[in-house]
């Protein structure tokens, strides 16, 4: 407020492109953000999304070609958080589709019935 109006030149000279309107007494100032949607088009050429790519297919992929992997492990190979590969094998393991044998850092998975 000690400095009302001095912002609007400084607005205009590096941004002409601001729009300025007032709803129900109040001011608004609008900016495009070409950064902001440059960012997207960015990631989504980076990462194409597949919507055949079953995360539960993949991790039970994973571990029947390798029973020790870890799920550390099996988050970089399907590119998944390891919460959500934790997620997962929760819900394999619910379905009596998965089961873990042994200690927790030494043992290994069984795919309990798996359809390729």
């Amino acid at each position: 407020v000690e400095g009302w109006g001095r912002g609007m030149p400084l607005i205009l000279t590096n941004e002409p492109g601001a729009q300025f309107r007032e709803i129900a007494r109040i001011f608004i100032a609008d900016f495009a953000r070409p950064s902001y949607h440059e960012d997207d088009e960015k990631i989504s050429k980076e990462t194409p999304k597949n919507p055949q790519r079953n995360p539960k297919e993949m991790i039970l992929g994973f571990i029947k070609d390798n029973p020790t992997i870890s799920a550390k492990e099996l988050a970089e190979q399907c590119e998944l958080s390891i919460y959500s590969v934790q997620h997962h094998i929760n819900k394999l393991k619910e379905a009596g589709v998965l089961r873990h044998v042994g200690a927790t850092k030494t043992g290994r998975w069984e795919v309990l019935c798996y359809k390729e």
